[in-house]
């Protein structure tokens, strides 16, 4: 295959910082492989036969909610929301919407790039991320198919590499 894996990813990958300072992506996997299969706009996205491979890249944490209006609150200094626990949907809500939709957890594997979890913020070239303490325990709570890296080393090879053999490790104990 082709060496520049973090190239060619950082070239789709590359979206922006300034969209919603309420960042959801457990949310969003779980749409992507929930609701936009059932309603066909995401159709033939998931196969019984094909590991499926999630990969979550952000410079801030989970803050999935689906019945409850968000709490939040603007830092002192900065602009972006920082999550409350309050009306956030609970990490094992994912795992466990993973496991049945994929039909168990050796069926599919993740990757987060993220703010080391903790609570500093850290700077690189990406700009500033916040603590990943909720995609941390996503991580921890996955279990081996499931890896975080820092996004704060300023340089995805690394973070994409260890994507690369996660997913290779998960794709090699697959059950079909």
């Amino acid at each position: 295959g082709d060496g520049d894996v973090a190239g060619k990813f950082s070239c789709l990958a590359n979206v922006g910082v300034d969209g919603s300072g309420i960042e959801m992506p457990l949310r969003a996997v779980e749409l992507a492989v929930s609701d936009r299969v059932a309603d066909g706009t995401n159709a033939g996205f998931l196969r019984d036969d094909a590991l499926l491979a999630v990969v979550i890249l952000t410079d801030e944490d989970d803050c999935s909610h689906s019945t409850s209006p968000i709490k939040h609150t603007v830092p002192l200094f900065g602009s972006v929301p920082e999550c409350m626990p309050n009306g956030l949907d609970e990490i094992s809500h994912f795992v466990t919407t993973l496991n049945d939709i994929k039909g168990g957890p050796e069926k599919w594997a993740a990757a987060v790039i993220a703010g080391p979890a903790g609570g500093t913020r850290c700077e690189s070239g990406f700009g500033t991320a916040s603590p990943a303490n909720r995609l941390q325990s996503f991580v921890d709570t996955v279990g081996d198919n499931a890896i975080l890296s820092s996004i704060c080393e300023g340089d995805l090879s690394k973070g994409l590499a260890d994507a690369v053999n996660t997913f290779d490790v998960a794709c090699r104990a697959f059950v079909k």
